[in-house]
């Protein structure tokens, strides 16, 4: 199950960006599924959220804000171009390299619905020194080894969104706590199954046996999925197929990659990255070097489809409140063309589903909601502004809200202190000071609960489908938002929408 790794653009500096093998791509725009629906299991009576309420407040705070009440929120945009899918997502996460790199759904030759989503814990090194040794986290429903567990359902709140279907995993590993991923798409059963898996063909036939041994390096342990390590520039002792040499770049930028479970049939041990160029290995003793070249993906059709969800790890020690991780993410597989947003004028509306967690502190209940939004297109000085709302509030088993609709604001006074616009091409500076351009383009604002209500936070997306002309609008738009109070507690959800 080889992963690859490139650069990739977030918040506040360059990621590293992961994607996972054996995975898979989606669906639609806004169309329901066919009269011949994938195989699922049946819906399950809601089920409440693990993990204690007082730790999962606390990891949804982080990542519904910045700035408000100790809140640290970032949001990264990511993609994997060795994966041979075209699949974009944002992340809204407590840093900037912790976020989703690849969330992507398809149908299984045997009619089951399935999806792979790969939670990067990339901002700080679970190990520093030489090599700095990055790890993550990941859930492939189509993927369980021993050691792993992975259950599927339904997720309950989708029979509330018409046009969507929910599916929830759990991926979880002998003392290493679980992973729980609720993902929500728009596409359609025959789109599944039109689709392949990305990353087929990439490193599947990489049959050299890696290992490191000078200086050591540790086992993955039971909480983390993969490692991943990049070379540094004087490389790294190890052997090869059992021959002792040491491991460099061909080229700066690579890296290795292992997988504590590793599917029947991919490579075992480590393996180089997809993305960052040749690994050499170069034997004791003088011997002929070997070049070892990562796989390529075979491509994957595009698809015009959207998806949300949000993601949850509770350690197996659930009173360990800093090891929790929460995040909330959408996507879809048409990013817009970012060279476009300068020719878009007028009006465009857009609507569609949220879901997320409400995270009292007390308690921790799942919802659903609505969303509209209306972009108000400017031109090639201020590509102009979107904002709107989520209303519609819906608790899991019941209840009152916290607050009748949450405003998600058309500010970005970190970004534009006029307010002339909040939608960009890039993250950070601008594509004429050397940022790349971020297919989709990068949206950004505040939100709240009212004047009066005492909710903050930040949201932020992404525009999807590309028309027949360049003037065309975005089809669709997908993001994510946030809230804190001081006492109340923290929302956090994400939503797609298509234009009406």
């Amino acid at each position: 199950m080889p992963f690859g790794f490139a650069r990739a653009a977030g918040c506040a500096a360059a990621a590293l960006v992961l994607a996972l093998s054996a995975c898979g791509g989606g669906g639609s725009s806004s169309t329901s599924s066919t009269s011949q629906p994938m195989n699922m299991p049946a819906a399950p009576a809601p089920t409440p959220v693990p993990g204690d309420a007082a730790a999962v407040e606390a990891a949804v705070r982080l990542a519904a804000a910045h700035s408000v009440a100790g809140s640290t929120a970032w949001h990264n945009a990511r993609t994997s171009p060795d994966s041979g899918s075209s699949s974009r997502v944002w992340s809204q996460t407590h840093e900037t390299g912790r976020s989703i790199s690849i969330a992507a759904l398809w149908g299984a030759a045997d009619g089951e619905l399935q999806f792979v989503t790969t939670m990067d814990v990339l901002g700080t090194p679970y190990r520093r020194g030489n090599p700095d040794i990055y790890a993550g986290r990941f859930v492939d429903t189509a993927h369980a080894a021993a050691g792993m567990t992975v259950t599927r359902a339904p997720a309950g709140s989708a029979s509330a969104m018409p046009g969507w279907r929910g599916l929830h995993a759990t991926a979880a590993q002998t003392g290493g706590g679980a992973l729980n991923v609720r993902f929500f798409t728009d596409a359609t059963d025959a789109e599944l199954r039109a689709l392949r898996r990305p990353f087929v063909g990439d490193n599947e036939n990489f049959s050299r046996v890696i290992a490191l041994d000078n200086p050591p390096v540790p086992a993955i342990p039971a909480d983390r999925g993969y490692f991943y390590i990049p070379l540094p520039d004087a490389g790294l002792r190890g052997t090869l197929d059992g021959a002792a040499g040491r491991f460099a770049c061909a080229a700066a930028g690579c890296g290795l990659v292992a997988i504590r479970h590793p599917a029947a049939g991919s490579a075992q041990g480590y393996y180089p990255q997809t993305t960052g160029g040749d690994v050499v290995f170069t034997p004791d003793g003088g011997g002929a070097a070997t070049t070892l070249e990562a796989g390529a993906s075979a491509t994957v059709p595009q698809v015009d489809y959207l998806s949300f969800g949000h993601w949850l790890y509770v350690p197996e020690d659930a009173t360990a409140a800093a090891e929790y991780d929460f995040g909330v993410f959408a996507g879809g597989d048409d990013p817009f063309t970012v060279a476009n947003l300068a020719a878009l004028t007028g009006r465009a509306e857009y609507s569609g589903e949220a879901a997320g967690v409400w995270a009292s502190g007390e308690a921790t209940v799942r919802f659903t909601a609505d969303a509209a939004l209306t972009a108000e297109f400017g031109d090639a000085a201020a590509f102009g502004t979107i904002g709107g709302r989520v209303n519609g509030f819906a608790l899991e088993g019941g209840g009152e809200p916290p607050f009748a609709a949450l405003e998600l604001a058309t500010s970005a006074p970190w970004r534009d202190s006029s307010g002339a616009a909040n939608i960009f091409a890039t993250y950070e500076t601008g594509v004429a000071e050397g940022e790349p351009a971020i297919p989709g383009g990068w949206v950004v604002g505040t939100t709240s609960g009212g004047a009066e209500s005492g909710w903050a936070g930040v949201w932020g997306g992404q525009f999807f489908g590309n028309g027949d002309s360049t003037a065309d609008h975005p089809s669709g738009f997908a993001g994510t938002f946030g809230a804190v109070h001081a006492s109340q507690g923290s929302v956090a959800g994400s939503f797609g929408t298509h234009e009406r």
